[in-house]
């Protein structure tokens, strides 16, 4: 009878020393994060005003496209065909588009874009501008293995 209580014994004592080890090793690691500065420097994908933007091209991969154009202060869809365009939306659209951050990169200079679902593109953003880079282009990929979507 006394052995099963000692096993019993040996098995919380063990559990406890875990359970302490566990928690001393957490707290650790939150102390460590605590001390890293967090990057404050953000690299903009697109390194512009919006207001700079004088057109872009959104091709899909089926090979259609929609051009829009700045005609003066106003944005009109020039092709496949010549209509005003939503103002707000286009305004929504490129300040997303000026806005967006690099988070990680990958690969650099990928020898082999098919790895990251970016050959052939599954979308492609082409802008043209009044400033520098006077011409940008955006490859938007296929789902990858990762969670997230390659650009």
């Amino acid at each position: 009878m006394k052995k099963n209580y000692l096993n019993t014994l040996v098995a919380i004592i063990v559990l406890a020393a875990l359970w302490g080890g566990f928690t001393y090793w957490n707290k650790r690691q939150a102390r460590k994060a605590a001390a890293k500065p967090a990057s404050t420097t953000t690299e903009k994908l697109l390194p512009l005003e919006s207001s700079h933007i004088e057109s872009f091209v959104l091709t899909s991969r089926d090979g259609k496209s929609l051009t829009c154009s700045r005609q003066g202060k106003d944005w009109a869809i020039t092709d496949p065909k010549d209509v005003p365009a939503d103002q707000s939306k286009i305004s929504s659209f490129l300040d997303s588009l000026t806005s967006a951050t690099v988070d990680e990169v990958v690969e650099p200079h990928a020898p082999n874009l098919k790895d990251f679902g970016l050959d052939p593109p599954g979308e492609a953003i082409r802008v043209s501008t009044n400033s520098k880079p006077a011409r940008f282009t955006l490859l938007l990929g296929d789902d990858t293995p990762t969670p997230w979507r390659a650009t």
